[in-house]
């Protein structure tokens, strides 16, 4: 059933919804799900990044502009004005979005309001957060901590915190058939082996080096084990490199897979459900969807005890969602692959409960009703 709201249309600025990474694929989830309660969604960003403005109309339509005041130009004398906008950040790519000058001339050409959602806190990123906020009439966060560390890193700007929202990603895996489950099973796990699964970026923050280094100990310790990653280095910072280098002993039992689309992923982790666990070693995570749609799958997860994660997953207390690893570090992670091995049915228990509470919170109807209260709010 369709959410009362007066509601028609919102602008998405940020990272294009066709991207690998996970805030795209949490803003194209926001958006089908918006479309889904009679919303249209259209998007700009400057993606790859240049001066260019490339417009996507919600059916799929693309234009590209040399400025604002053109993409203005052609969205003032068309159907698709927007109610409000919603700002996306990245991290990694703060220039990927409208500045602060754009924005300003994007509200008040069409009087609306402006939603701006942090999918990071890094220090990469607050140089284009803080040239953004003042024209914010909403800041959203994806967890509890990460209105914390806004407060805390933006405490200059008082006047915003009132303004503050929480609202989670969404948390939906595509349906897969037992054959295919069953198909990809056999594709890693040959022999019956045990898998551990990677899902992400290779990168230092992930902790992928210290994941690599301890398999090269897990897979001394156990003949039975394969570890399969999926996902790439975005940035040439040699993290590849040395991960290769720490498995260079168990190169035999190690997959590389690439990047793979939302439907493999999910048969990767429901295969791996069977016999096996997804490792989430990070020093950072402003939410983690890989962790979250393991879950959604029933895959048992182990997932650094940071911040955010041991809100998120209950890490503290007596039916955690997951494994906590107690530092990253090679021997942490393998500590923690030990006592799944040594407690898998506990383990399984947990993850099947798990599984139950985050397909229900982290819904696409759930999650979008709780998004078009904020729009209501700024009309």
């Amino acid at each position: 059933m369709a959410i009362d709201t007066d509601i028609d249309r919102v602008l998405f600025l940020g990272i294009p919804l066709d991207r690998k990474c996970g805030v795209s694929k949490a803003n194209l989830e926001l958006a089908r799900a918006l479309s889904n309660e009679g919303v249209a969604v259209d998007h700009v960003s400057t993606w790859p990044l240049t001066d260019d403005f490339k417009f996507t109309s919600s059916t799929g339509e693309t234009k590209d502009f040399k400025s604002i005041d053109d993409l203005l130009g052609f969205l003032g004398q068309s159907s698709m004005q927007p109610d409000v906008i919603h700002c996306h950040s990245w991290a990694w790519a703060p220039q990927s979005q409208i500045d602060g000058e754009g924005i300003k001339k994007i509200k008040n050409r069409f009087d609306v309001g402006v939603v701006h959602t942090f999918h990071s806190y890094l220090p990469v990123e607050q140089t284009a957060q803080e040239e953004l906020l003042p024209y914010a009439d909403r800041v959203v966060h994806l967890t509890e901590q990460g209105e914390a560390a806004f407060c805390e890193i933006f405490r200059k700007m008082p006047h915003k915190f009132p303004n503050l929202r929480v609202i989670p990603n969404i948390v939906q895996t595509p349906d897969c058939s037992t054959e295919e489950v069953n198909e990809v099973r056999k594709k890693i796990s040959p022999n019956g082996e045990e898998v551990i699964l990677y899902v992400g970026r290779f990168s230092q923050e992930k902790g992928t080096t210290e994941l690599t280094g301890a398999f090269d100990r897990i897979s001394r310790k156990y003949g039975d084990v394969r570890l399969v990653l999926i996902g790439e280095e975005t940035t040439p910072h040699g993290e590849e490199d040395r991960m290769r280098k720490n498995l260079a002993s168990c190169v035999n039992r190690t997959t590389f897979t690439g990047w793979l689309d939302e439907k493999d992923v999910a048969l990767y982790q429901r295969a791996t459900a069977i016999n096996g666990i997804e490792i989430a070693p990070s020093y950072h995570e402003a939410f983690s969807l890989a962790i979250f749609k393991a879950l959604a799958t029933g895959c048992p997860v182990a997932a650094s005890r940071i911040p955010t994660l041991r809100n998120l997953l209950h890490l503290d207390s007596k039916q955690p969602y997951a494994i906590p690893i107690r530092g990253v570090s090679p021997e942490k992670i393998s500590a923690a692959f030990d006592f799944f091995r040594e407690n898998r049915n506990e383990c399984m228990e947990l993850t099947r409960l798990a599984q139950e509470r985050v397909t229900k919170d982290y819904s696409p109807a759930n999650v979008a009703r709780q998004c078009l209260e904020v729009y209501n709010e700024v009309l």
